[in-house]
């Protein structure tokens, strides 16, 4: 099982979608995918299309078990399960692990004990876990918040591999670079093995010169940059709450770029696991 961190610290990049469409992708390539959301907005459950699978009370709260029921169980009666919580999505081989506005609430929880803490997702999603629950995956795709906190550090400690998703705009590279700092400390100090796997290009607007400058000031900071760009495709917005892209519109050019993008992630993950260059 591998499991990739999808993150950023700067917000309206287009990460959520890129998390579910990374998992999309997988899954229409025949690979068995868990979608997790760790982010207290608690999107990803729209963007795989799944939302209709979750009950809400009339103020909108998530009356349905999430993750955040994972992390901090109640003191009293059964602790919910992996069985309990995990959701089969409309799309074959694509399993939503959901978030809830409770997860803030986690977080602080696992703030006042951060050397056990910071282990709290890794325990959730443990391969022996997963088993135990009856569930055998072949990635988890974590979506995280765009935030350094508590939350993003349990995700990069639970990851093998890290992909930040980035907008090609000036602004978007000082908050890159603290992301990568984070993922630093946490390889140095918890999880060595994490590898910040590349940095995907979204929303670009190929009319702008900063769409092609902003990639080669990064990649010159010597940061992996992926040679795919997803450009600011109108569909991919509008397909919002619908699922991912590879299944709603399959023959599209928007599905593709997201294809070329999983593919060359692959390549990327393959290099570094053979400890090629």
């Amino acid at each position: 099982m591998r499991i990739i961190c999808v993150g950023n610290q700067k917000g309206g990049v287009g990460k959520t979608t890129t998390a579910a469409n990374v998992a999309g992708a997988l899954a229409e390539a025949g690979q068995h995918v868990l979608a997790v959301d760790f982010d207290p907005q608690a999107q990803l459950a729209h963007a795989v299309g799944a939302q209709d699978l979750l009950e809400y009370d009339e103020f909108g709260d998530l009356l349905s078990l999430s993750i955040a029921d994972l992390l901090a169980p109640p003191r009293r009666g059964p602790a919910p399960t992996l069985s309990d919580t995990i959701l089969s999505t409309p799309f074959t081989g694509l399993d939503l692990l959901p978030a809830s506005s409770s997860l803030d609430e986690a977080r602080r929880g696992l703030e006042m004990s951060s050397a056990v803490g910071i282990r709290a997702l890794s325990r959730v999603l443990a391969e022996d876990e997963m088993s135990k629950n009856g569930f055998e995956y072949d990635w988890v795709v974590i979506d995280t918040a765009p935030k350094l906190d508590m939350l993003l550090d349990n995700a990069l400690v639970a990851a093998d591999y890290v992909l930040a998703v980035l907008a090609p705009e000036l602004q978007q590279t000082e908050p890159l670079l603290r992301f990568k700092r984070r993922v630093e400390e946490v390889r140095e100090e918890v999880n060595p093995n994490l590898v910040l796997l590349g940095i995907l290009f979204n929303k670009a607007n190929r009319s702008w010169r900063a769409t092609t400058t902003i990639p080669e000031m990064i990649a010159a900071a010597g940061l992996p940059v992926l040679d795919t760009v997803i450009p600011m495709y109108a569909r991919l917005a509008t397909s919002y709450g619908m699922g991912p892209i590879v299944f709603t519109a399959p023959n599209s050019r928007e599905a593709q770029a997201v294809r070329d993008a999983m593919g060359e992630l692959i390549i990327k993950l393959d290099k570094s696991e053979s400890g090629a260059a």
